[in-house]
């Protein structure tokens, strides 16, 4: 059962994300953004760079957006893959603790520390974005 929580700590943690930015963006830009655009980093990182001039680097650095990639390749393994890794997965995440097959294995560290790397994002993003 916990585990079963902590995979979905990490898949509300993505759709919390993606909601804040939809509205964010629309209300910055007057245009709604593709569906499912913020699930995506680089894509929503391209949108925000187009729009305020800051991707997502600007505002956390490249060691946190690269954590970010990770957690957020780990989401879609959860929610399309039952959690197995796949090469696909080592491609794009550059996560080399797993192997093909093996199942994703997620803490309650790992949860803390990808809600904190968000919640930094989302609050510098606001930042730059204003009231």
């Amino acid at each position: 059962m916990i585990r079963t929580l902590l995979e979905k700590a990490i898949q509300d943690t993505v759709m919390s994300f993606q909601r804040l930015n939809e509205q964010l963006y629309e209300r910055q830009s007057g245009k709604t953004a593709r569906r499912n655009a913020f699930q995506n980093l680089d894509v929503g990182s391209d949108l925000w760079k187009a729009e305020i001039g800051h991707a997502y680097v600007d505002l956390i650095g490249q060691a946190k957006l690269d954590q970010l990639k990770i957690y957020f390749q780990q989401r879609h393994l959860l929610a399309h893959q039952q959690g197995i890794v796949d090469q696909d997965y080592i491609d794009r995440s550059g996560d080399k603790t797993y192997a093909a097959g093996q199942r994703l294995l997620i803490r309650d560290s790992v949860v803390r520390e990808f809600a904190d790397v968000i919640e930094e994002l989302s609050h510098e993003l606001t930042k730059k974005i204003g009231p």
